[in-house]
């Protein structure tokens, strides 16, 4: 229960004394709210940045209730805060009308019986949600999460290449082991959680001289995108929208799949997946802007919330990460001169983790005539963290991905660097030629894992 809090003794020129459910509503220019419990009788103050002269007939304000500092006046029981629009407050339309009349001493019009405080309506907490509040911002920049857009078919072929592959040889341990830490982790927060089941769930870079470790591959915790990488659309009708909205944080995904560095392999003794002419090539290219100076065209980000974490969360965070990716490939393409480069050459994967479930995503970007682009995320694999059996076919399809990114697409993206790309397109995911170390669909044979005499 709320203690009073003392009320200043001065007087308010902005104070206007109100009947019934509110003993005074203060309407406030810069001043912060204050709140108090007296007995049946309740007192609010709600931050207003037009005077009430200046409100036009028939405007009705709709208050911020997560603006007012009170921690329980209306909570519920989940501790989400509500926002009422001013009628549900037991209070009439903020109008000139009511107002010369509520000067004057008349009765006010459309009078409502107050709405209990402590019991918010759903629609008032899904407005409250963060993660709504996250969702919508990024529609707000054409960012959609699992809409189920048509998929352009190189895409369509691709993301089925990489769900429908077979592991061959036999099974490694590492599903059989990720079950076994979920038992513990499930409890974790989000670094421990990260630290105990990165490896095991995903895979090792290649610095770690893992027998198991992917070729070329680097990954970094927390890595920092750079500020404004998120694409935002540039429509000055839209300006209102955006600044209303605010611009999305800056991308930095828990875990992050990219290219080693020449100075990261050198400094490990590794292959390079360019050679020193290339990157030097890339690294001048100034009209290209490089996310990351500690990994090349990073190709697998990953958002982790730990026992006190939601999907949703992870999976707004996941969209974000993915927009900026694609569309730093997709300028990647354009300065080397590809205007139109493929959805296939351009997607990005990532995948989501909580507690006990994960999750994969393909990103990739829809561009149609007249009409801004848009960033899409659809899922592609999931799993419970507790089922030996689900994550094999989990891990299958990162595994997959992995193959994918160190093959076709590495192999693309070297090609545009060395300018061979505008002679041989990539216009198209095609089948690569099949061979006995191989597989189809663009899969490379660059990494080969060895788990007890067999492959995984």
């Amino acid at each position: 229960m709320l203690g009073k809090r003392q009320r200043s003794s001065s007087p308010d020129p902005h104070v206007l004394k109100t009947p019934n459910f509110l003993t005074q509503c203060q309407l406030h220019q810069t001043r912060p709210s204050e709140c108090s419990w007296e007995g049946s009788q309740y007192s609010v103050g709600i931050e207003v940045l037009l005077r009430p002269e200046t409100l036009a007939a028939g405007l009705e304000q709709t208050y911020d209730f997560t603006r007012l500092k009170y921690p329980n006046c209306a909570l519920d029981n989940e501790g989400n805060v509500g926002t009422f629009p001013l009628a549900s407050l037991g209070l009439p339309p903020l109008t000139t009308a009511n107002l010369e009349r509520f000067n004057s001493g008349m009765a006010l019009e459309n009078e409502t019986p107050p709405l209990n405080p402590s019991t918010p309506s759903r629609t008032s907490k899904a407005k409250s949600d963060p993660t709504t509040s996250a969702t919508s911002k990024l529609e707000t920049f054409g960012i959609f999460i699992g809409r189920k857009h048509q998929q352009p078919p190189d895409l369509v072929a691709l993301v089925k290449a990489i769900s429908t592959k077979p592991r061959t040889g036999q099974l490694s341990p590492n599903s059989a082991n990720v079950a076994k830490l979920w038992e513990s982790t499930q409890f974790m927060g989000e670094e421990s959680a990260i630290m105990w089941l990165v490896g095991e769930l995903i895979g090792e870079p290649a610095l770690s001289k893992d027998e198991r470790a992917y070729k070329y591959v680097c990954r970094e915790k927390k890595i920092n995108f750079p500020r404004g990488c998120v694409p935002t659309w540039k429509n000055e009708s839209l300006d209102k929208a955006m600044l209303r909205a605010g611009l999305p944080e800056t991308p930095q995904p828990d875990i992050c799949f990219g290219y080693l560095t020449r100075r990261m392999a050198n400094a490990g003794r590794l292959d390079a997946p360019f050679s020193e002419e290339l990157e030097a090539t890339l690294i001048n290219n100034t009209d290209y802007n490089r996310l990351s100076e500690i990994m090349h065209f990073p190709f697998l980000t990953w958002q982790w919330k730990g026992s006190d974490g939601s999907n949703a969360k992870a999976q707004a965070q996941g969209a974000r990460d993915g927009a900026a990716v694609v569309a730093n490939l997709h300028q990647f393409y354009q300065t080397r001169g590809i205007q139109h480069p493929s959805a296939s050459s351009t997607c990005h994967f990532s995948g989501t983790a909580t507690a006990d479930s994960c999750y994969l995503y393909v990103h990739w970007r829809l561009e149609a005539i007249g009409k801004h682009p848009t960033y899409h995320m659809d899922r592609i694999a999931s799993g419970n963290l507790d089922d030996a059996d689900q994550i094999a076919g989990f891990r299958r399809v990162i595994r997959n991905i992995f193959d994918h990114a160190i093959g076709a697409r590495l192999t693309e993206i070297k090609n545009s660097i060395a300018g061979v790309a505008a002679a041989t397109g990539f216009d198209d995911v095609r089948p690569a030629p099949s061979s006995s170390s191989g597989t189809a669909y663009g899969f490379g044979s660059n990494k080969r894992r060895r788990v007890s005499g067999g492959t995984e």
